[in-house]
């Protein structure tokens, strides 16, 4: 198999577009085999003369292999009622009918995938990456655009779509696992949205094309309404409808009791697996497999994941009896946070500020568990997870991109134009790396007035002479914290807020609420409740008080010409911006 091939920019996805088929084998019958038929079906394709290559599209379990029975059955069907026609099936799941200037190729090998878009072609529970109005546009644009490929070659796609709860209730199944749950609640996000991706697409190309690209199957209205589905998929096909007797003798090859008969034949593809592939799906059948609880928070991730269209068409009776939620919706993905912050910043009672936020919004969330890996909290909700760095692989002072030591105090910060700083906190949004199945995607930068800093740790070290320490490290801690602000504010501003998030220490001493309500909106979908973030706050004071040094304190410490002199150099090694905070 050959194939030309069309790339997306910015979306970094390679899709067959035409294919050429290798010489084909012997045609072999379809099973079970069919009675000639006594009427014949109009004629084939009121269309261009030429190639037609069209490909099954859907997520797995989301009745792809239905699909793929019924077309193999239909153009078995429809050729025997057409003179000179052949039917054959050809290496790499490629179904072939061909009657005098046509031919009509269905191929499967790559229906899992997104077309232009990334996904893998196989089951993918990786968060998808936000796909904007004009990505699809964009996308669909394209495919429209290449429809027709060159000297008669024209090419299709044939998706179906189907109720992600039910996708994961049959996944879950598909696999042996035992607890369907658990299973539900991990993935509805990352199969809702992808669920969506693929409607988005293929309804912008239909639109595009005047419905000539794609012609979009629902798994349930596919068994509601099984005749008139059938005949619509025929007449985008072939050009024209299967007659009745038609339709109802594919409607009894590929009916559950004959699909399953073929799978005990070994007719049914299982990309190598050793499983039970068909299942009797109902339309919201899931419900008997799932807790209500469970019900209710994967349904209303999935509300928020959809379009209206397929919220009103993915809707069950059972719905209206669900429980009530208290659900705090994580951001989307599951990301790590980490930390970044010099010597005696404040890192430690910031990280032990976030874990009490996770663990008590948890507590107070219907679709949240919590879990522990090793010393981690995880937030684990099925909208999104978020898991704390608290055993962080590097020095809790790391700033992306910038090598350092752990004593700040000791080594100069390197001079970095600002160009520098953009293009690595650029690579950092880009790359953000992985810990396990976790992104390290997220920020949160505590910085402190150095020469607050400089005080407590002379204290701390026990140092006698905090002046001329101050005297001495000024220049240096100065410039590390203008370094850590600059990149933050710089991977701030180009995520618009979605990867990173600066904390002043002395803001978060003087207005806790208004500080960890504005952090809170930076984990969550929504800021926290007041009467939450009050109870963060009560524990937060109990368990890990704040230093009593308040801002501005290193006065009371230091010689007035010593605070004089750490002031102007400070002032110097800064951007305006900081040295506005800091003012005492």
């Amino acid at each position: 198999m050959t194939c030309d091939v069309a790339l997306l920019p910015g979306v970094g996805f390679v899709f067959c577009l035409s294919v050429v088929l290798a010489q084909p084998p012997a045609p072999s019958a379809i099973a079970p085999s069919a009675p000639a038929l006594s009427a014949r079906a109009p004629s084939v394709r009121a269309m261009e003369k030429g190639d037609y290559h069209f490909f099954v599209n859907g997520e797995p379990k989301s009745g792809t292999t239905w699909i793929e029975f019924l077309v193999r059955s239909m153009l078995y069907h429809f050729c025997l009622s057409e003179p000179k026609c052949t039917y054959s099936e050809r290496p790499g799941r490629h179904h072939v009918m061909s009657v005098r200037e046509w031919k009509i190729d269905v191929g499967y090998d790559l229906k899992h995938m997104i077309p232009y878009f990334k996904h893998e072609n196989s089951f993918d529970f990786s968060e998808p990456a936000p796909v904007s109005d004009a990505d699809i546009d964009a996308a669909s644009t394209m495919a429209s655009k290449q429809k027709a490929h060159g000297g008669g070659h024209w090419f299709g796609w044939l998706p179906i779509l189907r109720d992600p709860r039910a996708v994961l209730v049959s996944t879950c199944y598909h696999k042996g696992l035992h607890d369907c749950d658990k299973f539900a609640m991990e993935f509805i996000s990352a199969t809702a949205g992808f669920t969506d991706i693929r409607h988005r697409f293929f309804q912008s190309a239909i639109e595009k094309s005047k419905g000539t690209l794609a012609r979009m199957t629902f798994y349930e209205r596919l068994k509601a309404d099984f005749v008139n589905e059938v005949r619509d998929l025929s007449m985008f096909i072939f050009g024209s409808p299967l007659s009745d007797a038609q339709i109802e003798l594919v409607r009894q090859n590929t009916s559950f009791s004959s699909m399953k008969k073929q799978e005990a034949e070994g007719l049914v593809p299982k990309g190598g697996a050793s499983v039970t592939k068909v299942r009797k799906g109902t339309s919201c059948g899931f419900e008997k497999d799932l807790r209500n609880e469970t019900l209710a928070c994967i349904t209303d991730v999935m509300r928020h994941r959809l379009s209206p269209t397929l919220n009103s068409l993915w809707r069950c009776d059972f719905e209206d009896d669900l429980p009530a939620l208290a659900f705090s919706r994580a951001r989307r993905g599951k990301r790590r946070f980490t930390l970044s912050g010099g010597t005696l910043s404040g890192v430690d009672w910031l990280k032990a500020v976030v874990d009490i936020m996770l663990r008590q919004t948890c507590s107070e969330d219907t679709c949240c568990e919590l879990r522990n890996a090793k010393s981690e909290v995880i937030f684990a909700s099925p909208s999104g997870w978020i898991r704390s760095a608290q055993d962080l692989p590097f020095n809790p002072f790391f700033v992306p991109n910038v090598a350092l030591s752990l004593d700040e105090e000791q080594v100069d910060s390197p001079q970095l134009s600002s160009a520098m700083i953009d293009e690595m906190a650029a690579q950092a949004i880009k790359n953000p790396g992985r810990t396990n199945a976790f992104f390290d995607g997220l920020w949160v930068a505590v910085l402190r007035d150095p020469r607050d800093v400089l005080v407590s740790l002379c204290q701390r070290k026990a140092i006698p002479d905090c002046d001329a320490f101050a005297k001495e490290h000024i220049s240096s801690v100065a410039g590390w914290t203008d370094l850590r602000y600059r990149f933050f504010q710089s991977v701030f501003e180009q995520s618009k807020g979605k990867s990173a998030r600066v904390v002043f220490y002395e803001a978060l001493q003087n207005n806790f609420t208004d500080e960890v309500l504005r952090l809170s909106d930076f984990f969550f979908e929504a800021p926290l409740p007041s009467a939450v973030i009050s109870t963060i706050q009560h524990e937060a004071q109990e368990r890990f008080p704040m230093t009593n040094e308040t801002a501005c304190s290193f006065r009371q410490k230091l010689l007035e010409e010593t605070s004089a002199h750490i002031t102007d150099v400070m002032r110097d090694k800064m951007a305006p911006a900081l040295s506005q905070v800091w003012r005492c």
